[in-house]
Formats: structure tokens, sequence, C-alpha cells
């Protein structure tokens, strides 16, 4: 559990700030933070980098009347200095209207909201010392070294607890914490110049994922896999560039999802994006097949979790994308009234000296009626052998054809006006009835609609922890998402994986 809420002290200093705000002829939001964090960095045995850091600070929104805005922050709020912070935001607001400036005066209309939430833990942020920290870190990496049978592993762990309270001057108060933990090991094989990387890693929110066995022996047993996997990615060849018959992972989906459909769906982006016309959400239009729906949502214990936005309206979770129609955009309030879709409370912020914008949380693709899988069958424990008896049968791979598997994701690049992505894999299998043959991973490139039309099936239940780090705006925030287990991508021009050509 946490055993650290400095910011319920703040409540002296918000009534202070509120009163002044007021006396100013100004609406204002207040957002305190404080975060607290540890990591450690191990190459085989050997520490390589040990931190723990403390940050903090206020960051202060005025608007006027009108809705014109100005924004301060500081890392000290103490009382003096949070009051010249407020000062110098009411200030550039009322500049800002002197100037004529663009003006929304949409978050004078919002409801005030009071609450807060604090997720359990397995384990307090103190509950160890960095040394402890550090020994335990060690031991493990020792465990996943010897997993890798030889190969170079480096190992990460990292830990913090993000605390917030966001308060404005219509009474809104919520205090919330986020806290989170990561495993990771990066794996390496090299021969004759050539070097292969795969990795595996787990989330959690404290010190289990150093200090319970289950969690790390888990992860030791993907570590071998990976392993196994560099060593034979050495000697594989580039397969035949083309359009296929697609099958991809739930990790490869989260990436379809959050980079090429959910940055497009965001509120603040629809002059430039293919969701967006005039700036306004094309709600109503249909973007996919009518077996597919994807929504964000902010899920306790996540990676990405998130119970408020950035002005402390609560996050409900957004249906984007409903039967291939698309529904709602992930809005915040002041971008949502131009874009003709409701505030669904989706802001988020890397820090309390940024102003928050449209963000992802958790994003999934679910597909209707999906194929089951045997229960108590762990997604990582599935050989490509056993994925493809899977597909065989369901009656999607009959004898003579194939179906081309990309595994992992190790990110790309999209372009949110025209739809198109490029995204890197971890592995590529060709399934036959009779085979399976391994290829080095490739590309896989094309339009998010031509995708989205194309998605024929999914297999398994839904599979959502897989994390990253989002960057947009110069901010980054942890996301995470995910699909069922696999999902089928029927044959299409618009969609292709790259190779030897």
């Amino acid at each position: 559990m946490s055993d650290n809420r400095p910011l319920l002290l703040r409540t002296e200093l918000i009534a202070e700030l509120t009163e002044r705000a007021r006396e100013a002829g100004v609406y204002a939001v207040f957002r305190f933070e404080e975060q607290r964090s540890r990591s450690i960095g191990i190459e085989g045995v050997r520490v390589e980098a040990v931190e723990s850091s403390f940050s903090g600070g206020l960051g202060v929104q005025a608007f006027t009347t009108s809705g014109h805005c100005g924004f301060s922050s500081i890392d000290d709020p103490e009382t003096d200095r949070a009051v010249r912070a407020l000062d110098r935001a009411v200030a550039a607001a009322k500049a800002a209207e002197a100037a004529g400036l663009d003006a929304n005066p949409a978050i004078l209309e919002i409801p005030p909201e009071t609450g807060q939430v604090f997720p359990a833990t397995s384990y307090a942020f103190s509950g160890l010392t960095v040394g402890e920290m550090r020994e335990h870190a060690v031991v493990v990496a020792g465990e996943f070294a010897a997993a890798a049978g030889g190969l170079t592993v480096r190992t990460s762990f990292g830990i913090s607890i993000d605390s917030w309270r966001i308060a404005r001057t219509d009474g809104t108060d919520v205090h919330f914490e986020v806290p989170r933990s990561m495993l990771h090991a990066l794996v390496t094989a090299r021969e004759n110049g050539e070097a292969v990387r795969t990795s595996a890693s787990i989330t959690g929110n404290s010190y289990e994922l150093l200090l319970d066995r289950e969690a790390r022996d888990g992860l030791a047993r993907r570590i071998a896999k990976a392993a196994d996997l560099a060593r034979e990615l050495l000697t594989a060849e580039l397969y035949l560039a083309g359009s296929y018959r697609l099958l991809i992972d739930f990790a490869l989906a989260k990436g379809l999802a959050h980079e090429a459909f959910g940055h497009a769906a965001e509120s603040d982006g629809l002059d430039s994006s293919i969701l967006g016309r005039n700036g306004r959400f094309r709600t109503g239009e249909r973007f996919g097949s009518e077996k597919v729906t994807i929504i964000d949502e902010s899920i306790e214990g996540d990676n990405a979790f998130q119970p408020y936005s950035g002005n402390g309206v609560p996050r409900r979770a957004v249906t984007i994308l409903r039967d291939g129609v698309l529904k709602e955009s992930l809005a915040d309030v002041h971008t949502a009234h131009r874009a003709k879709t409701p505030v669904t409370g989706a802001s988020r912020l890397s820090g309390f000296a940024s102003p928050p914008i449209p963000r992802m949380s958790n994003i999934r693709v679910e597909v209707a009626d999906p194929v089951p899988i045997p229960q108590g069958k762990d997604f990582y424990d599935w050989e490509p052998e056993e994925v493809r008896d899977l597909l065989i049968e369901a009656g999607d791979l009959p004898e003579g054809k194939k179906i081309i598997f990309l595994s992992g994701y190790r990110g790309g690049q999209v372009n949110p006006a025209l739809g198109d992505f490029v995204f890197n894999c971890t592995a590529i299998y060709e399934l036959t009835t009779g085979d399976v043959k391994l290829f080095k991973p490739g590309i896989f490139s094309g339009r998010i609609e031509a995708v989205l039309h194309s998605i024929a099936r999914g297999y398994g239940p839904l599979r959502l922890d897989a994390a990253g780090t989002c960057g947009k705006a110069g901010q980054s925030v942890p996301s995470s998402g995910g699909s069922h287990h696999f999902l089928l991508i029927d044959e299409n021009p618009q969609v292709r994986i790259g190779g030897r050509s």
C-alpha cells in the first residue's frame, strides 16, 4: 500500500489560491504532483546504474470569463511561490484576452467533481531500501542470465508512485495515485558481426515483480524462449515481400490500435487526421469491418491507469469504433466542442509543468465471436506449431494454403492524415498444414482502414497488458492495450509485409 500521501496537506493552500483567483475574476485549475521513483539497470549480474528520485510541483491554469487561458508552473509549491505562479497565469490569461487570441470557455461549464482513488499495492514504496532493491534485483538478474543460456542479458527494474491532486475554483478536488513497476530483460545474440535482440517484460505496481517467485519464474521462462528465438533468428532468412493472409498477436494489435487509430481519434488533431473533416470527428462513418470494435479505457492496476483527466474530469471508457462505425473521439474539455464530440475525460499530462492534452490510456481491439482457446493456457506458453493447429481446428488454415504469423511489436511510424502505418515485428512464421518456418522480422505496413476492414477473426480472450510509452507534443506517458490473443487479417493489397524482393 502507499505509505505517504503528502498532497492531502495542500488543502489550505488550495483554499487560499481559490480565493485569490476569485478575487482576480478568473477560473483556475491547480495541479499538484509528487512522484517518487527508483530504477536499476544490470548487465549480466553487473550493476550499471541505480537511480532514486523525487520530483513534484504545481501547475496553474487560469481562464478569463471569455475563456482565454494562461499557464504557469513551479517546482516548489510553497504559499508565496504558489501565489506568484497564480499571478503569472492570471496575467497571461488577461494578456491573451487583450490580444484577442483564441478562446474556449468550455471548461467554465463542466460540473465540479470530488473523489479519491488510491489503488492497493502488495508492498509499500518504502518497504525496501534502495540497497535492498539492488540486492534483490541482482539475484533476479542472475536468474535471467542463467535462463538465457550464455547470451547477453540486460535486466532493468523500475518502480514509481505518481501522486496527483487536481482542484478547480468551482470546488472540484480529486486526489489519486498511480503506482507502477516494470521488470524488463533485453536478450542479445551475436554471430559473425550480426546482432539479434529479443525481449520480455512484465508490469505491476510494486516490488512484487522482484519478490514474488511466481512472477520471476514466469518471466525467466519467457526469457529462455526469447533467447532461443534470438539464436534461431541469426540464421533465418528474409521472407518474400508482398500481401498475404496475416495473423498478428495482441501486442502488435495494440500497436496498430494505438499508433494508427487511437492518435487519429484524439480531438486536438482532427484538422490533420483521417478520422476528422474540417476539424470535426467523422461520427457515424464506417471505418472497419462490422466485426471490429475499438475501445479506450483506464483500468485500475494497469500500466497506464489514470482515473481522472488532467482537468479533474472522470475518465470514462470511450468506444471509438463500434461494429466498424466511428462513435466517439478521445476528447478533452478544450477541444471536444469544435470536434462535435462529447467530453470523455481523455486528457493526460506527463507532469505538473505541462498542460493536459487528449491521450489514450489502455486501448483494445475487440472482434465479435472470437474462437475459444484452451482455458488456463497463458499466451506466452503458445508455440508456433500450436498456433498453427489452432487455425487448422478453426477451419482457417486449409490444406494447400498459408498464413503469415507476425509475432511481437517493435515500434513504428504512422501518418494520421493518410492513415498509413509502418510497424516492425519481432519474428515472422510461415504457417501451413504441414510445416512451420521461421523468418527474420520484416516491416508490416499499409492503410489502417484497409486493415480494419480485413480483420476476419479473433482467437482467445482479451489480453490487455502490452505496455509501452507514448510520446506526443513533447510529453511521454505510459500506455497499454491489446486485443484477443491473435487476430486474423485477410489478404488485402493495401496491407503488406516487407522482406526480400
